[in-house]
């Protein structure tokens, strides 16, 4: 039988021969194409930082990622990986990024003109609210997210020209809230920035975003994990990583913000359970566990990056269903990375907003045109310009026509001006009971012409009040000659001090008046120069101590002043330096009591080693000559000005006064309002001597002192206790600036 079988076999193998030669290399059935894979990137402020972790163990797995949707922080590491962006450079931007700074709205010293930083002196809070036609008026959010907009806008500039987000390297969509109607937003085009901006716009604590006439909030409202919407781009796939902060314990739910907080998390943990009941046995959920990091927990990145890794590769086998092979994977990247920071020549600039009509803002645009464009020059712009005051947010835009490039400079300005106020908190006390308690408000009337004028009010209520009042009035539109008539009236205490004993012998009330006006030039933001003319009238009566006469002041003459500051910080400051070169010349002619002059000079230097810093202080100043009258003695005594004496206590016609002090960094706080916890060692040395002939080394008083500083809210406190090299000791609580 197989003799038969054979020939036959042969036969059918000949006609299949024949008819596969017959097939074209087309009619072969294709490979089946990869499935595409949506990423959903989930809201939750800093825990959303774990994203990157998550980016990581994805390239390591060789996963390609074909469509991202995110919200909130999510909408912002997946913007930035859609717009060309390696993983790499994401988690070194996360982790070189000064965090506590970029949610800090406020320019750095270096950015701030010197008529702000005078107000430092003052310890006012930095959060301010409008007051307009009798009506108090609130910001629209705590942060405006001012130098976040720069950051977003500076590195997605090679996708900058790209309004529809299906054609980044990456097609991207982020989710917002319309604040006026509830609704879900997708923003599938427009600005980037704007885009990522907007769906992290958390209410009242970042001011909402305004696009296409709508007013966006944060994302996470209605779809903190928007799995719908990256299905609806096309995704075959899902992965989802959901970093959203669970529901609050019995326990945690005894105060309103804990209440608060519950609420926001049972909205939005609803919606998040509903998008996670449609993901099926292909798609992978990766819920980093976060623990206790908060949104608001950015310092803590390096462990937010880890336990978002972490979580990733618990699901490796799960993800692992998705991987390429490295031929593939690397035609992923190159496909994504394509795009590149060109080199962008600046051909003009367009003002945009509520720029346009701001002449000001031209003396401050220093970008050169017909050049590439310098990001540190365009920072330090738009940087100006937002220090004016007048703007809630300043930011830019790159249009392209034809090759050609203009820089677009736009600004919002301040829905709760254009008068301001600001509140602010002085104390300082001794355990002996002596000391001063004074609260503080500033109103601030801007706008008051083109040329920026402004009108400033001081108003201080407790033991020493004093009204204080300036008319600022530039010159010209550069803003750096300017006038500034000014009027106070104050009431304070004055205590007179035996040599031989750091007992008051009298204490006398007094009430002041002063009226003046000032030249001055604004040579730039560290350094300002005055020349002006004042004249004072005061009273002063002793409340204790018996048959003292009553005094009073008749003052006039000429003041001049030089100022330097470029301290970057007036509560605890690391870098920099401040001084002061200031000379007063009484004349009768004028209407003073009597011809004297006083020169004082003073010199400030701080250095820093990683968590050490010294402060290094010398000052001193002279009548030239002539005698002071006793109300305008040179003074020292009180916190941090010899600490161990008196307020007052020692007085003459010249003085010498010097300081070093020693800070620790103790502990450092994630508030963007306050650099932490210091612990201090204060060595000073001075005196006050009435003639030439009486100075000496051998009479300088010596004061020692241990403090610990705490950087808070309504300004720097000091807790302190100091002791002289004659065994005077006093305790301070101290509330307010001392630099």
């Amino acid at each position: 039988m197989s003799a038969h079988i054979t020939p036959i076999l042969g036969c059918i193998l000949i006609v299949c021969i024949i008819q596969t030669s017959d097939l074209r290399a087309g009619d072969f059935p294709e490979p089946m194409p990869r499935p595409k894979i949506g990423l959903v990137l989930g809201g939750g402020g800093a825990r959303g930082l774990a994203h990157v972790g998550v980016l990581n163990v994805l390239k390591e797995l060789r996963i390609p990622v074909d469509y991202i949707a995110g919200t909130s922080m999510g909408a912002i590491a997946g913007g930035l990986f859609a717009a060309g962006m390696s993983v790499e450079e994401i988690e070194t931007l996360t982790r070189t990024l000064d965090w506590r700074d970029v949610l800090n709205d406020k320019p750095s010293r270096d950015y701030r003109s010197f008529r702000r930083k005078e107000e430092d002196n003052l310890n006012l809070m930095g959060f301010e609210v409008g007051f307009n036609d009798g009506k108090i008026f609130f910001p629209r959010g705590l942060i405006a997210g001012q130098k976040l907009s720069f950051v977003l806008r500076t590195q997605t500039l090679a996708v900058a020209g790209i309004s529809d987000f299906d054609k980044l390297p990456i097609p991207f969509r982020a989710v917002a809230t319309n604040i006026e109607n509830g609704e879900m937003v997708i923003l599938a085009n427009g600005n980037l920035p704007s885009a990522m901006r907007a769906s992290m716009s958390v209410p009242s604590v970042f001011s909402p975003v305004e696009i296409n006439g709508m007013i966006l909030v944060d994302g996470a409202l209605v779809d903190n994990v928007p799995v719908d919407v990256v299905r609806a781009m096309g995704a075959d796939i899902i992965i989802a990583v959901d970093v959203g902060e669970p529901l609050l314990k019995r326990d945690e739910l005894s105060s309103i913000m804990g209440i608060t907080v519950q609420v926001f998390n049972v909205l939005t943990q609803k919606r998040v359970d509903e998008q996670v009941a449609t993901l099926n046995e292909k798609d992978v959920l990766i819920r980093p566990e976060l623990g206790d990091i908060g949104s608001s927990d950015f310092m803590r990145f390096a462990e937010s990056i880890r336990i978002g890794e972490e979580a990733a590769r618990s699901a490796a086998e799960s993800l692992s269903r998705y991987s390429v092979s490295i031929e593939e994977y690397a035609a992923f990247l190159n496909m994504k990375n394509a795009r590149t920071l060109q080199s962008m020549q600046i051909d003009y600039i367009q003002l945009g907003g509520d720029l346009r009509n701001d002449r000001r803002v031209y003396h401050r645009l220093k970008t050169s045109l017909g050049r590439p464009l310098d990001l540190a020059q365009l920072r330090k712009d738009i940087n100006d310009i937002y220090e004016l005051g007048d703007y809630e947010q300043v930011d830019f835009n790159l249009l392209e026509e034809s090759g050609h490039y203009a820089l677009q400079i736009n600004g919002r300005r301040k829905s709760w001006g254009p008068n301001y106020l600001r509140f602010g908190l002085v104390m300082s006390m001794d355990l002996e009971g002596a000391g001063s308690v004074n609260v503080l408000t500033l109103y601030r009337m801007t706008k008051l012409n083109t040329r920026g004028a402004e009108w400033k009010h001081l108003l201080r209520i407790g033991d020493f009040p004093k009204y204080e009042t300036e008319f600022y009035q530039p010159l010209h539109h550069h803003g750096i000659f300017f006038v500034a008539p000014s009027f106070s009236a104050e009431k304070f205490q004055a205590n007179v001090f035996s040599p031989q004993s750091p007992d008051a012998m009298a204490t006398y009330s007094a009430y002041q008046f002063r009226i003046g006006s000032d030249l001055g030039i604004a040579i730039s933001n560290s350094v300002e120069g005055r020349i002006g003319l004042a004249r004072t009238y005061g009273q002063a009566s002793a409340t204790v101590g018996s048959n003292l006469p009553d005094v009073t002041i008749r003052g006039a003459g000429i003041l001049a002043r030089l100022q330097f500051d470029n301290l970057d910080d007036p509560n605890f400051p690391k870098f920099g330096s401040s001084s002061i070169v200031q000379y007063y010349s009484s004349r009768k002619s004028l209407g003073a009591d009597s011809n004297y002059r006083g020169l004082r000079l003073g010199y400030l230097k701080t250095l820093t080693a990683g968590k050490h810093t010294w402060i290094l202080s010398l000052e001193g100043g002279s009548s030239l000559g002539s005698r002071l009258p006793v109300y305008d003695q040179w003074m020292l005594g009180g916190f941090l000005h010899l600490s161990a004496y008196n307020p007052r206590q020692i007085t003459g016609d010249r003085y010498l006064y010097g300081s070093a002090i020693y800070m620790f960094h103790l502990a450092k706080s994630s508030s963007p309002y306050s650099e932490g916890i210091y612990a201090g060692l204060v060595a000073e040395t001075g005196n006050a001597w009435n003639t030439n002939q009486s100075i000496s080394t051998n009479d300088l008083k010596y004061s020692y002192s241990i403090l610990l500083g705490i950087d808070t809210i309504v300004g720097p406190l000091y807790l302190g206790c100091s002791f002289s090299d004659t065994f005077n000791k006093k305790y301070y609580v101290n509330l307010g600036r001392t630099f």
